[in-house]
Formats: structure tokens, C-alpha cells, sequence
């Protein structure tokens, strides 16, 4: 099957030698202004993929046939789109997409984030696209991992039961089914409602960067779920906040919005659980994983663990629990206090239903556009 890879940072590299490591014609793109961090894959025609025992990823060295700056040669052919960039630059993806994406083309968002399905398919008809695209979106990004050097990615993580829904939703199945060629493990999930609210990383994330602001801002060399050289950022009281943030998420269950929605904690671990990682707290689950072992604290607030979590993750599911009139102080509280410790105006970035002119669907017209994907 031809795959165009659309972002070439740590998930994008992770995504392209995977799926060519696993015999598939793999097309690698990279936005004009980023072409540095191609140029060395582009000498050598593919990229080295070190994994962490046990996740069950192939490793080595990843021939993929195309490794372009040119949009229209990398999805030339492509029976699978997927996008591989952070939220915050999906609205830039669907602009360089639009005037070569086809219907007979499917569409996967990696990374996990509320909404991108949505407005990705905004996107396409601003710019001229009228296609009938399905675009389909995850619960989180199924690697985990970082780049080691220009030509070389650490996958230490990969996750087994990510949740992935489409827009419209009526698709999902066989969207399902087809990116289950590439990734077997994958679930359909309700709708992408369920599958921005399953992300645990605007949590987990957020509470690891806003209460650990000291060692931030002093760019200290902290891991994430580890102890080091200093405590991990993850600690029982900060598991504690994410537990209450998680409480307030799962009264959406009571309010009769989704069939099913697993706690946060108990998704990581049934992630991971094929590689070992147990636990019942959170500190003790994310503590148990060896792929994780490495991940560092940011070292300034300017980082995707704030400026992509807050507007793409923790934002919408607010709105989402307002909408249902369910109190979020805890959450509230989070979000606020990362505007305030970052000094980025982060409300302003967001991505809602307001933001993207939904907000005066009542929730049953809302479902029913997700479903049919008309208003």
C-alpha cells in the first residue's frame, strides 16, 4: 500500500519507517520552511528506527522511496494520508493539502487532539476542496518517542487499543478497517467527541509542566515519570489532580453522552499493558513502563506540553462539560494556572466549537453533524 507521511518530526519519522520497515511505499513530506531536518534522510533514503525492547516495533534502517518538499509528489498515488504534526499545525496541513487531496483518499490525524477532523474538512473547502475526504482521528499518537539524531528515531513506546473515530462518524468503520492494514491494534471509538476526551496527555502533561514550574523555569533536567538525578515530575499529589480532573471528565458518562469512557489512568495502562505496565495509581503505572523512562520535562514553558495540550485538549473538554452543565474547577483551575505560569496567552490559540462556529448547535445537532457531516 503507497502511505504519504504528512509532518517529518519525531512522529512523522516514526510513522514513515514503520509502515516501510513493514513493506508499504512510504512517502515522507516536510513543509518547505522545515526542509533542514530532511536533508540528511534525503542522502541516506531512509531513516534508522531504535526501539525499546518488548513494544513489538521492527528496528533498523527504513528505505522510504520518497522524501519530498513537494506536497503534490507525496500524495501522488497515496491510499492513506497521515498526518503526523502537533494540533496546532493540522490547519497548516489541510491549507498545503487541499489542492491535491481526492476523495478515494483517507485521511488519519496522529495526534490525538479534539476537533482536528473538523476543522481539517473547514480547511478543505476554504480552499477550494468540495471532495467528499473522510478524515478520521485518534485518541493520542500510537508512538512515543523522540529523535535521537538527524537520521534517527527512539520509539519507546507503542500503543495497543488507541480509539479512532471519523468525520462524519458514519465512516468510521470502514476508516477503521483500513488503517487496520497499517495498525491492527487500533478500536473504533463513538465519535470524535469520545476520542478528544480519551487523550490523557492534556492532563497528564499539563499538571507534570505547571507543578513543576520551579525546575522549568531553571531548565533543570528533570524526568517525566522516572527518578534521576532529581524526583520525576510525576508525583502522588500531582497524580492526585489528574485523578480529579479525570472525575469531573467522567460525569460525561452520567449525563448519558457516550455508551463507554475508561478513566485516563486505566487507558494508559491498557495501552501498554502487553509490555509490562501495571499498576492501579497513576504514579504507579506510568513508573512501570520502560519506554517512557527517558521522557524529560520541557525546560521553558513554550513547549507542546502547554501550547498544544491547553488549547487542543484541556480547552475543548471544558466547553464539552460546560456544555452538560457539569462543574470543572479542577480542570478550570489547570488551564488557568498555565496562561498564568507560561505568560502565553494560551485561551486565544484554541480549538472549540466556538472557534470553529459550532457553538450554537445544540448537542443533539451536534452529534447528529458529527454523525452525517452536514448541517
Amino acid at each position: 500500500m503507497k502511505i504519504a507521511v504528512v509532518g517529518a518530526g519525531a512522529c512523522g519519522f516514526m510513522t514513515a519507517a514503520h509502515t516501510a520497515l513493514n513493506g508499504h511505499d512510504v512517502a515522507l513530506y516536510e513543509f518547505p520552511e522545515f526542509s533542514e531536518s530532511i536533508t540528511e534522510i534525503q542522502k541516506l533514503g531512509g531513516i534508522n528506527l531504535e526501539i525499546c525492547e518488548g513494544n513489538g516495533l521492527p528496528s533498523g534502517f527504513a528505505k522510504i522511496n520518497t522524501i519530498t518538499s513537494d506536497i503534490a509528489v507525496a500524495l501522488e498515488g497515496a491510499e492513506i494520508i497521515i498526518v503526523a504534526v502537533p494540533a496546532y499545525a493540522e490547519a497548516r496541513a489541510a491549507k498545503v493539502c487541499a489542492p491535491y487531496l481526492k476523495k478515494e483518499q483517507s485521511v488519519y490525524l496522529s495526534s490525538g487532539y479534539m476537533y482536528g477532523s473538523l476543522e481539517f474538512a473547514q480547511i478543505l473547502k476554504e480552499n477550494g476542496n468540495h471532495e467528499p475526504i473522510e478524515i478520521a482521528e485518534m485518541n493520542n499518537t500510537i508512538y512515543a518517542g523522540f529523535k535521537t539524531g538527524p537520521s534517527t528515531v527512539w520509539a519507546g513506546g507503542y500503543k495497543h487499543g488507541l480509539g479512532v473515530a471519523s468525520f462524519p462518524g458514519k465512516s468510521t468503520t470502514s476508516m477503521v478497517e483500513k488503517l487496520k492494514t497499517l495498525y491492527p491494534e487500533i478500536v473504533a471509538f463513538e465519535n470524535i467527541v469520545q476520542t478528544g476526551v480519551s487523550n490523557p496527555n492534556p492532563s497528564l502533561h499539563t499538571t507534570t509542566v505547571v507543578f513543576n514550574a520551579c525546575y522549568v523555569d531553571r531548565k533543570a533536567d528533570v524526568l517525566l515519570y522516572h527518578d534521576g538525578q532529581h524526583l520525576s515530575a510525576m508525583s502522588d499529589a500531582v497524580a492526585r489532580v489528574n485523578e480529579d480532573m479525570n472525575a469531573e471528565r467522567m460525569r460525561l458518562l452520567e449525563k448519558g453522552v457516550f455508551q463507554s469512557l475508561e478513566e485516563w489512568k486505566f487507558l494508559v495502562r491498557d495501552w501498554y499493558g502487553y509490555h509490562g505496565v501495571k499498576g492501579e495509581t497513576l504514579t504507579e503505572i506510568v513508573s512501570s513502563h520502560p519506554g517512557l523512562s527517558l521522557g524529560k520535562l520541557p525546560k521553558t514553558f513554550d513547549h507542546r506540553y502547554l501550547t498544544e495540550d491547553v488549547p487542543f485538549g484541556l480547552l475543548p473538554l471544558i466547553e464539552i462539560l460546560e456544555r452538560y452543565e457539569i462543574p470543572c474547577p479542577v480542570n478550570k483551575a489547570v488551564a488557568a494556572l498555565a496562561v498564568s505560569l507560561s505568560g502565553i496567552n494560551l485561551n486565544e490559540r484554541q480549538r472549540t466549537l466556538r472557534s470553529l462556529g459550532l457553538e450554537k448547535l445544540s448537542n443533539a445537532d451536534l452529534f447528529r453533524y458529527l454523525y452525517e457531516g452536514k448541517l
